[in-house]
């Protein structure tokens, strides 16, 4: 089957990025899910779109759980996530929501939106080098670090209130400058705008 073409563009030097062993699995991280091709190899029992020609414009890489974390990836809230590519750190992030819906969000990148200009940059970069390292042979993975769940109990108008606390940007933020503090940047694809 015809494929669509490497995006020159997005092919992504990971030789001076940290690797998982080095950086992620330190401080706690666990392997969640793998990029694979939008093929139906992938996806047997899917009637999604698949890619079918080398003019195919729609998702090119999508992201299932490994064995073993697939409740977790759709279930858990709040998590630190590292992209990686050929186990190379690409990309520090969080989310306040769950890693299927945060995966799910970068399933917008698409050549077809970015034509349209309705996709953001940060998801159309990491479709487009994540395809050119699956289509190249490599391999794509997600790490995750679960952010433990903060509760506070404060006064609203008289009344007591347990409210849950959003921290997950102080964890990704904290992760960041502990990458930076050993590379002298962010990885790769941390800073793409």
């Amino acid at each position: 089957m015809e494929m669509p073409l490497i995006n020159e563009d997005f092919v992504v030097n990971v030789e001076d990025e940290l690797s998982v062993n080095e950086f992620l699995i330190p401080h706690g991280f666990e392997l969640s899910a793998v990029g694979v091709l939008n093929v139906p190899q992938n996806f047997p029992n899917s009637k999604r779109r698949f890619i079918d020609g080398e003019n195919f414009d729609r998702v090119l890489v999508d992201y299932v759980a490994v064995c073993g974390k697939e409740d977790d990836y759709k279930n858990t809230v709040g998590k630190v996530y590292a992209i990686v590519f050929d186990d190379k750190i690409v990309k520090i992030g969080q989310t306040s929501n769950t890693l299927k819906d945060r995966f799910g969000s970068y399933a917008c990148g698409t050549r077809e939106y970015r034509k349209r200009g309705t996709c953001s940059v940060t998801n159309y970069h990491l479709m487009e080098s994540a395809y050119a390292v699956l289509k190249s042979g490599g391999k794509v993975e997600v790490y995750s670090y679960t952010i433990p769940m903060i509760t506070k109990n404060i006064n609203v108008f008289g009344k007591k209130k347990k409210v849950m606390c959003k921290v997950a940007h102080e964890y990704e933020n904290t992760l960041l400058g502990l990458y930076e503090t050993q590379v002298g940047r962010y990885p790769v694809l941390s800073s793409n705008g």
